[in-house]
């Protein structure tokens, strides 16, 4: 019967509908990114764990420190870089010839085979169409840009046929797979990061300082290329500006979300954790219990109520944990996202 009605489909020229969110549990999920993606296919789970919500089924292509444009292009010929001999790969990950990259698919199922294992990489184009090391495609692709997003030639204008033309690396690149995501069957979303600790950054008081400037550049061009191609953005890298902004508790340093240069401290990764947590399963973050794969005391990223983060010794009370996650709820109202804590 499911054979029928696909070839009834085909025949009238039409697909089956893509994924719609809020999660159900055993959805295949695609993380691309860097290290401000981490592992969030781990964490999330964990979250949905201690939350009673149902498990999906994650993967992960990272490249640390990278953009989308070096997912998009990476080879020997074209990122000579990323292939430095004895720097290579992730220590869980023998023999992918890739520096300072972590890729969940390696070696499993579809993808340990010569084609791979020669050749040492997989990349985000490979990975889309071919779906899950079991050869199951993927429910949704969660793409996530860094400093490409920040860049003042990102813009879309009309093209000459009517259709956008992007220009600009997240544009362009960040389009390159969105597209394949779709042509897949799947859904993608955009996962908005941040920009830099604003201690470093000029300071957030100052309208012009590059803090600003730059992170209002980012926050444009993704809200643009989620228009231009009618899909849904997390806006993780608007929430954090605001609870380094007008929204900072007053016991708060300026840079208290941030563990480094860009990196989240314990507090700026519980941001992360309920906002994606939240998008995808679509409950209020209000509604959630934290929780980690870092709940190792006295750990940088251990988050908890009643105890103080390391980063400005900063005692987490419940004050400031509901002002987290009520600026989570309030910003992911604003972009769209149905929050309902009747969900599932």
């Amino acid at each position: 019967m499911i054979r029928i009605l696909l070839l009834l489909f085909l025949s009238l020229g039409l697909a089956p509908a893509a994924p719609s969110l809020p999660l159900k549990g055993g959805e295949n999920v695609l993380f691309i990114g860097n290290s401000l993606t981490g592992k969030l296919k781990d964490t999330l789970n964990t979250m949905a764990a201690a939350n009673q919500l149902p498990a999906f089924n994650g993967h992960q292509i990272q490249l640390w420190n990278e953009t989308l444009e070096t997912h998009v292009k990476i080879s020997p010929e074209a990122t000579p870089e990323k292939f430095a001999e004895g720097e290579n790969g992730h220590a869980e990950m023998k023999g992918y010839k890739v520096k300072a990259a972590y890729n969940s698919l390696w070696k499993k199922g579809q993808y340990d085979t010569p084609e791979f294992n020669d050749k040492g990489y997989i990349t985000a184009l490979e990975a889309i169409p071919r779906g899950t090391p079991e050869g199951k495609p993927w429910d949704f692709i969660i793409i996530q840009g860094y400093s490409d997003a920040n860049n003042t030639a990102n813009r879309i204008t009309p093209g000459p046929d009517g259709k956008p033309n992007f220009e600009g690396p997240l544009m362009i690149y960040g389009s390159r797979l969105i597209e394949a995501a779709k042509a897949a069957g799947a859904t993608p979303v955009l996962y908005m990061a941040w920009l830099l600790n604003p201690e470093l950054g000029g300071g957030n008081q100052n309208p012009e300082s590059y803090y600003n400037t730059q992170f209002d550049q980012l926050i444009a061009s993704y809200q643009a290329l989620a228009r231009a191609h009618n899909i849904q953005v997390i806006p993780v890298g608007a929430v954090m500006r605001a609870l380094s902004k007008e929204r900072k508790p007053a016991e708060a340093a300026t840079g208290w979300l941030i563990q480094d240069n860009v990196h989240g401290s314990a507090s700026g990764k519980a941001l992360l954790n309920y906002t994606m947590t939240a998008a995808l399963y679509g409950r209020p973050a209000a509604s959630l219990t934290h929780a980690s794969n870092a709940e190792r005391k006295g750990s940088d990223s251990r988050y908890a109520v009643g105890e103080t983060q390391k980063k400005g010794n900063l005692l987490i009370t419940p004050e400031i944990d509901m002002a987290i996650r009520q600026a989570v709820d309030d910003f992911l109202k604003d972009y769209g996202w149905q929050l309902s804590a009747s969900n599932l």
